[in-house]
C-alpha cells in the first residue's frame, strides 16, 4: 500500500511538473510570438526593442554620432544594425534615456520622456478598440485594431523619412491631396529633415523630382512603361519589378525585389543624391547599384532654355541649332542663362523642325490622343504656341503625339538611349542649303530687284496686300478657326485642378465676330469693368455660358509676344482658386481674353460698399481669406512655374456664384525660374495701397512682395475699409494691436458673427505679413499653416511698412460710422526710369 501510495504521489508530482512545462512553454512561446508587437497596456522603454517576426527589422530608440539624444526609429536586425530606415522624431530628439512609447487614447502611439514631455505622436484615432502596434517584416510600422492585419488604422509607410523600402509607395493622393516624399537627413549623421525632397510632383508631374526647398534640384525624366527615362540603370538591374501609377486617383511610384531573401533600400542621401543600395550576401556590405544625379548634365536645367546638355562631352552646355546665346556671359549668378531663337517663329506651315536623337524629353507637354506619327508634325504646326513635338511612350500605355508650348528646359542628350525630339525652327534656319538652291534664290533675288525698279508701285501694292495676308495667316495659324465657331480648334492639356483631381483644359480660340455677337457689340451696357489694359465686357455664348471678355486698348503696351506669353501663362496655371481662362482672339490688332464670368463681381465692389459688406458675413470671409491664399501658394510653390503676381488686390480678387475667391488678372505677373529670389525692375508698376516698400521704392519684388499685398487684403477683409492715402490702414491696425484694443479693427457690420480668437489670429497673421523687411514676412505656405492651425504659435509682429505716427487721431475718426468717411478708388501706377 505504501508503495502504491508513493508511486500515486510521484505520478501526481510529474503531472504537475509536465503541466508546468506546458504552461510555461505557452508563455514563452506567446511572449516570442508578442516580441513584434505593442499592446495598448504595455511600454517600450529606452533599451527595449521590437522585432519584426522574420527578424529583419527592429524598432527602438538609438542615438547618432552627430548626437546624444535618442531618436525612435526602425532598423535592420539581422544585418547592418547601424542603418536607420525611419526615423519618428527627426526634428525633435528625446534628451536622455527616459523616452517610452506607449499607445494611449484617443487611440494614438506617443513618445514621451520621464516628465511627461510629448516627441512624436501617430495621427489620433477615436476608436473603442483594443489597438495594437506592429512591426512587420517589411519595415512598415502599423496600427492594427487588435490583430486585424486586413486594415491599417496608421502606418509609418504614410510617413516616409530618407529611405524607400521594397513595395513602399511616394507619390500623390489625387483624392485627399496627400504627398509621400522622401526627406533627406540634414546631414550624413543628423537625422532632422534636410532641404531635400524626393517624390512626385505636387503640381501633378509624371514624373519623379529631387527638390532642393521648393526648387527642382533633379528630374527623372518620363516613364516608358518599364524605367523612367532619366535613370537607365533600372532596366540593368535583374530582378527587380517597378510599379507606376498614373489615373484619377493617384500618381505613384513603388518597387519590389523578386527574391525576398535580398536586401535593398533606396536612399535620399543628405547631399541630394538618390541612392540605390543592395546588400551583398558575400562582402556583407552595402554595395551602390545606381545614384542620381551623377553628372553635372543631370541636375535640373543645368544649361537653360533652348540648350542641350551632352552626357560625357567636355563642352556639356551648347545652344541647339538656330539658337544662340541669351548673354555673352555663360553663366548667370551660377546658373547658364540659355539660349533664345535668332529668328523668330513665322507660326506658318513653313516652318521645319530639328530632330534631335536620343534625347531626355522636356516636361510640361500636352498628350494629343488619337493623333498618329505622321499627324503630330501637322498637329504642332496648327498651333502658333506649339515650340516642339515627340512621338513618344510617357506612361506605358503606347506611343503619343506629344507637344511642347513653353521654352524647352532640362535638355539632355545621351548617347545611347533617350527618345527623338523634333524642336520647331523658322524656314529660314532649315539648315545648309546646297549650291543649286543657294543659285536658285539668288537668281529669284536678282529677278525680283528688276521688278522691284521697274513696278515699284505695282509692288508696293502687293506689298501690301501681302502684309494683310500675312497678319491674316498668322491670326489663323494662332488661333486655329475658320469663320465660324463651329471650326474653333482646341489646344487639349491635362492639368491639375488644385485638389488633385485631373481634368481637361481646352483653350479654345474665338473668332471675333462671334465674341462681338455674344456681348452685343461691345455695347456699353454690356461694359462690367475698365481699367488700363482696357475693357470688360460681359457675354453669353451659343450655348448659354456667360462670359467676361477683357478687351486689351490698342494703348496697352501689349503686343503679340507679351499677349501669347499671357495667354500661355494664365492657361498654364489651372487651379480653383484662380480665375480660368477659357480662350482668347487675334483680329488684326484686337486681342480678347475671354474668361468665366463670375456673378458675384469683383471683392472691392462688395467690401468696400456700405450697403452691400454686410452680406460678406465672418464665414464668408474667412472662406474668401482662405480662398486668395490657396492661390498665392499654388503661384509662389505649388505650380510648376514660380509666379510673382505683383498686383494683388481686392479688385483682382474675383467671387463666384459660391463666394468662392478666384485671383485674376496676371498682366503684371513675372516668372521667376531656378532658385531666383527676387528681381530688380526699373518700371514699378501696382496699386498704390497695396505695394511692399522695397518694390514702391527700389524696385525690388519677390514673393514676399505678393505676401505683403496678402497682408493689406486681410486688414481690408477684417476692416472693410480700404488701405489708401486717406487711411494708414495698417498704421491704425499697428497702434490698436500694440494698444491691446485689435478688436476696435473690427468691421462694425459684422454684428456678432465672428469669433473674437479668429479675428485677433486674423489681424496677428496679417500684420506678420506687411513687416517692412522681407525677410521678417512669412511665406504662403507658413501664412496658410498659420491661418487654418488652431494652436499654432505666431511670433510677434514687428513695425509694418508705411507707419506713420502722423494723423492717427484722424485714422481713429475714420473707422467711426460718421458718413463723411470716403473711399478713394484703386490709383494704378507706372513709373518709367528715362534710359
Amino acid at each position: 500500500m505504501a508503495s502504491s501510495g508513493g508511486r500515486s504521489r510521484k505520478n501526481r508530482l510529474l503531472a504537475i511538473l509536465l503541466l508546468y512545462s506546458a504552461l510555461s512553454l505557452g508563455i514563452f512561446f506567446r511572449i516570442c510570438k508578442s516580441a513584434d508587437a505593442l499592446r495598448k497596456d504595455q511600454r517600450l522603454k529606452d533599451g527595449d526593442n521590437l522585432v519584426s517576426d522574420g527578424q529583419t527589422f527592429a524598432l527602438g530608440f538609438f542615438s547618432t554620432k552627430a548626437s546624444s539624444g535618442r531618436y525612435f526609429g526602425i532598423w535592420y536586425h539581422s544585418f547592418s544594425e547601424g542603418t536607420p530606415v525611419w526615423v519618428a522624431n527627426r526634428g525633435n530628439p528625446v534628451p536622455d534615456r527616459s523616452g517610452v512609447l506607449k499607445i494611449v487614447d484617443p487611440g494614438k502611439a506617443v513618445i514621451l520622456d520621464g516628465r511627461g514631455n510629448l516627441y512624436w505622436q501617430t495621427d489620433g484615432i477615436v476608436l473603442p478598440v483594443n489597438l495594437t502596434l506592429k512591426l512587420l517584416d517589411s519595415g512598415n510600422l502599423v496600427l492594427l485594431d487588435g490583430d486585424d492585419e486586413s486594415r491599417f488604422l496608421w502606418e509609418s509607410f504614410r510617413f516616409p523619412s530618407n529611405t524607400l523600402l521594397p513595395r513602399m509607395k511616394i507619390g500623390l493622393d489625387l483624392r485627399t491631396g496627400e504627398n509621400k516624399m522622401l526627406t533627406s537627413w540634414k546631414t550624413e549623421d543628423d537625422p532632422a529633415p534636410g532641404v531635400y525632397s524626393y517624390g512626385v510632383d505636387p503640381s501633378g508631374s509624371d514624373q519623379l523630382f529631387v527638390f532642393k526647398g521648393m526648387i527642382r534640384y533633379w528630374r527623372s525624366g518620363v516613364w516608358n512603361g518599364r524605367i523612367f527615362e532619366g535613370i537607365p540603370e533600372m532596366e540593368a538591374i535583374a530582378g527587380y519589378s517597378y510599379n507606376f501609377v498614373s489615373d484619377a486617383r493617384e500618381i505613384s511610384f513603388a518597387y519590389s525585389f523578386n527574391n525576398s531573401s535580398i536586401f535593398t533600400r533606396v536612399v535620399l542621401e543628405s547631399n541630394g543624391q538618390v541612392k540605390q543600395w543592395n546588400w551583398s550576401q558575400v562582402t556583407h556590405q552595402w554595395e551602390l547599384y545606381w545614384a542620381v544625379p551623377k553628372d553635372p548634365c543631370y541636375m535640373y536645367d543645368s544649361c537653360g532654355a533652348y540648350s542641350s546638355c551632352s552626357i560625357n562631352s567636355s563642352s556639356s552646355c551648347r545652344c541647339l541649332q538656330g539658337f544662340e546665346p541669351i548673354s555673352p556671359d555663360p553663366k548667370l549668378q551660377g546658373i547658364p542663362a540659355g539660349c533664345r531663337r535668332k529668328n523668330p517663329l513665322r507660326c506658318n506651315r513653313d516652318d521645319d523642325f530639328l530632330s534631335l536623337r536620343n534625347m531626355k524629353l522636356p516636361e510640361n507637354f500636352t498628350s494629343l490622343r488619337g493623333v498618329k506619327d505622321q499627324d503630330c508634325k501637322n498637329e504642332c504646326l496648327k498651333s502658333c504656341f506649339c515650340v516642339a513635338y515627340a512621338y513618344a511612350d510617357v506612361n506605358g500605355l503606347g506611343k503619343k503625339c506629344l507637344i511642347w508650348g513653353y521654352d524647352l528646359l532640362d535638355l539632355t542628350q545621351y548617347s545611347d538611349r533617350g527618345s527623338k525630339l523634333y524642336i520647331r525652327l523658322a524656314s529660314s534656319q532649315k539648315g545648309r542649303l546646297n549650291l543649286g538652291l543657294l543659285l536658285g534664290i539668288i537668281a529669284v533675288a536678282a529677278i525680283g530687284l528688276i521688278v522691284l525698279f521697274s513696278g515699284f508701285w505695282i509692288l508696293w501694292r502687293r506689298k501690301i496686300k501681302c502684309r494683310v495676308d500675312r497678319i491674316l495667316d498668322e491670326r489663323s495659324s494662332m488661333i486655329g478657326l475658320q469663320n465660324t465657331l463651329a471650326n474653333v480648334r482646341s489646344f487639349p492639356s491635362r492639368k491639375n485642378d488644385g485638389k488633385g483631381a485631373k481634368e481637361s483644359i481646352e483653350l479654345l480660340m474665338f473668332d471675333f465676330k462671334y465674341i462681338a455677337a455674344a456681348t452685343n457689340n461691345f455695347s456699353f451696357e454690356s461694359k462690367i469693368g475698365e481699367g488700363g489694359f482696357g475693357s470688360v465686357y460681359k457675354g453669353r455664348l451659343m450655348d448659354g455660358r456667360e462670359i467676361a471678355v477683357k478687351r486689351l486698348s490698342r494703348s496697352s503696351g501689349q503686343g503679340i509676344e507679351e499677349f501669347k506669353n499671357e495667354v500661355m501663362l494664365i492657361w498654364e496655371l489651372q487651379h480653383r482658386n484662380l480665375v480660368k481662362l477659357l480662350g482668347c482672339c487675334i483680329h488684326g490688332e484686337e486681342k480678347l481674353l475671354v474668361y468665366e464670368y463670375m456673378p458675384n463681381g469683383s471683392l472691392d465692389s462688395l467690401l468696400f460698399d456700405r450697403s452691400k459688406r454686410a452680406e460678406l458675413d465672418w464665414s464668408k470671409r474667412i472662406h474668401i481669406v482662405a480662398g486668395i491664399a490657396r492661390g498665392l501658394l499654388y503661384l509662389h510653390h505649388d505650380s510648376r512655374l514660380r509666379i510673382i503676381h505683383r498686383d494683388l488686390k481686392a479688385s483682382n480678387i474675383l467671387l463666384d456664384e459660391e463666394m468662392n475667391s478666384k485671383i485674376s488678372d496676371f498682366g503684371m505677373a513675372r516668372i521667376f525660374g531656378g532658385d531666383q529670389i527676387q528681381e530688380t525692375t526699373k518700371r514699378v508698376v501696382g496699386t498704390y495701397g497695396y505695394m511692399s516698400p522695397e518694390y514702391a521704392m527700389k524696385g525690388l519684388f519677390s514673393i514676399k512682395s505678393d505676401v505683403f499685398s496678402f497682408g493689406v487684403l486681410l486688414m481690408e477683409i477684417v476692416s472693410g475699409k480700404r488701405n489708401s492715402s486717406t487711411l494708414n490702414l495698417l498704421g491704425y491696425a499697428w497702434k490698436l494691436w500694440n494698444e491691446g484694443a485689435g478688436l476696435e479693427l473690427l468691421d462694425p457690420s459684422l454684428g456678432n458673427s465672428y469669433s473674437t480668437t479668429e479675428v485677433l489670429k486674423y489681424i496677428h497673421v496679417g500684420l506678420l505679413c506687411v513687416q517692412d523687411n522681407p525677410k521678417d514676412r512669412p511665406t504662403m505656405a507658413s501664412a496658410v499653416i498659420m491661418l487654418e492651425s488652431e494652436s499654432a504659435s505666431l511670433p510677434s509682429p514687428r513695425e509694418p511698412a508705411f507707419y506713420s505716427e502722423r494723423s492717427l487721431s484722424e485714422l481713429g475718426a475714420s473707422f467711426s460710422n460718421r458718413p463723411q468717411f470716403m473711399t478713394v478708388n484703386d490709383i494704378t501706377i507706372s513709373t518709367i526710369d528715362a534710359r
